[in-house]
């Protein structure tokens, strides 16, 4: 459920001077990616992200907006459900914001979730951890809602599948937090939401009770919001 828009450098970030007359390498691809997003074409926006990352390090090495670039092609991967080909273009552009400080012009919080989801597909905990202390962060910056909520969902989805049930809730109770509003995307995401975290509630009451005792009894009134959300997903999906 996408409540994000694309990072996209504004032209003046990425042209020289004489751009206008002979844009660069770089400026050409960059601009059939951002064409492409607008189309909805992910195939062709990876491949022109690719290519304007690539003549971007071609160009400046780790300087310019190289950062930014690897960026957006980490993001088109992870939106096509690619994580781990999103793995060592989102380690880029958090080492590049790491080493370079705002010279990098990129968000390091942004940076982090997308290398925390990422890093889920390949490196497992390492994801869980980065992303946990990422997401507190997040919390607390309005802007990046829409990236808290996928990686959010991301460390949901892991950690249900690893059973560590404790911290699927909490991420599920992240993303609720990360889908406010009453537009269409968000009232989706927050259902998408609402009953994942049920669903991770129902199990933890039933290994609480049977297989896991460490795990106590999560009972709590989950079932009136949940149940509220599900004719949404169905209309939604059906």
């Amino acid at each position: 459920m996408r409540l994000f828009q694309y990072v996209l450098l504004a032209a003046c970030l990425i042209a020289s001077p004489t751009a206008a007359r002979t844009p660069s390498p770089i400026m050409v691809h960059y601009r059939a990616y951002a064409a492409a997003l607008e189309r909805g074409d992910l195939a062709v926006a990876e491949t022109e992200a690719e290519a304007a990352l690539a003549a971007s390090e071609a160009r400046d090495g780790d300087g310019g907006r190289t950062a930014v670039l690897a960026l957006n092609l980490a993001q088109v991967r992870l939106d096509l459900g690619r994580p781990g080909d999103a793995l060592a273009p989102a380690q880029r552009a958090f080492t590049l914001s790491e080493e370079r400080g705002a010279a990098a012009d990129i968000d390091p919080l942004m940076a982090r979730l997308f290398l925390g989801r990422a890093e889920l597909s390949r490196r497992g905990a390492a994801g869980r951890e980065r992303l946990e202390p990422a997401l507190a962060e997040a919390a607390g910056v309005a802007q990046l809602w829409g990236h808290g909520y996928e990686a959010a969902a991301a460390l949901a989805h892991w950690t249900m599948r690893e059973n560590h049930l404790p911290v699927a809730r909490a991420a599920w109770s992240s993303a609720i937090a990360f889908s406010q509003g009453d537009e269409p995307a968000s009232v989706a995401a927050r259902a998408t939401a609402l009953v994942g975290r049920g669903a991770v509630l129902t199990l933890m009451d039933d290994f609480g009770s049977r297989d896991h005792p460490e795990l106590g009894t999560y009972s709590e009134p989950c079932t009136r919001e949940t149940v509220r959300f599900v004719p949404v997903v169905f209309r939604i999906s059906g």
